[in-house]
């Protein structure tokens, strides 16, 4: 298998150009993916293609996964396709589901902190597919910026919880990263 690889970042990206890269394994795919981590006003978008392992093909899904922790706002969309260089074009990117869906979890957002503190934690009403609760603790590096220690808890669609966290396009988690998901 082969696929187009490239990274390019910036918001108002939905496309990089790439040169065709053989992949390690025979049971590889190709992927285009766009990642979108919000803290606040700062929006860090990364588009990548590459080749993913067969254990990752859980990211390869019809609406962008999710995770919502009202600071921090986690978005994943990966169009994948299973042959030679067919990850050429851009992605189009569907509107994001923001219908409420029954489902409520703990929220809070911390940075440079392991944990969040009873006093930060407020119920969040989950939307669309994030219908799981997630608390993270660990070092991440967002796109463009510093390695910083991060605890949050919030909504998150449950197939995040079983990506392998280093596969992310843009941002990079540390192995301290300890996820839980309910």
């Amino acid at each position: 298998m082969s696929c187009f690889t490239c990274k390019v970042f910036g918001e108002e990206n939905t496309d990089c150009q790439g040169v065709l890269q053989q992949c390690e394994n025979d049971d590889d795919f190709c992927a285009t993916q766009i990642e979108s981590s919000r803290i606040g006003n700062d929006n860090r978008v990364i588009v990548r293609k590459r080749c993913m392992p067969a254990a990752n093909k859980n990211v390869c899904r019809p609406e962008p996964m999710k995770l919502d922790c009202t600071k921090l706002i986690l978005s994943l969309y990966s169009e994948c396709c299973f042959e030679d260089g067919c990850n050429s074009n851009g992605l189009k990117i569907p509107a994001d589901n923001t219908t409420k869906n029954g489902h409520q979890c703990p929220t809070c957002f911390v940075e440079n902190s392991n944990t969040c503190p009873c006093s930060k934690t407020e119920l969040k009403e989950c939307t669309g597919n994030a219908n799981t609760c997630l608390e993270f603790s660990g070092h991440v590096q967002r796109p463009e910026d510093v390695e910083k220690l991060y605890a949050f808890k919030g909504c998150v669609d449950g197939n995040l919880c079983k990506t392998d966290l280093s596969k992310l396009p843009g941002c990079e988690v540390g192995s301290d990263a300890k996820l839980t998901c309910t």
